[in-house]
């Protein structure tokens, strides 16, 4: 399984990198910014994308719209953020695309069952 981990915050991107490798995921690259992770979706087959929503350059929401239509086979994509899923769309004034949605702060139990709900 391949993963890509976008968040601005290099802390943040750390953190949920641990957390994957607690989970025994080791096939993890990132990129800081919406614009990076497009450039990287189109040399990679990612199966899951955890994508911030609020960064500079190029927003989750942007980003995840430009992937879909991008890629042939579209990875699961989701958003992670500090406000509630439902502001997104009212901030951005677009729908966003995500195939899920965590809330920050991400806990280990949280990612966990996420990704367990995906195998099944």
């Amino acid at each position: 399984m391949m993963i890509l981990i976008v968040d601005d915050e290099f802390p943040n991107r750390l953190f949920i990198q641990r957390l994957l490798k607690d989970l025994g995921i080791l096939d993890i690259k990132m990129a800081i910014n919406g614009n990076e992770a497009v450039e990287l979706c189109k040399q990679y087959d990612f199966d899951i994308i955890f994508m911030d929503v609020k960064m500079p350059i190029m927003n989750g929401v942007e980003a995840t719209r430009i992937i879909k239509e991008i890629k042939e086979k579209t990875p699961h994509i989701v958003g992670v953020s500090s406000f509630p899923f439902e502001d997104i769309e009212k901030t951005y004034n677009e729908e966003p695309k995500f195939n899920g949605y965590i809330p920050k702060p991400i806990n280990i139990g949280t990612l966990r069952q996420y990704l367990e709900k995906l195998k099944n």
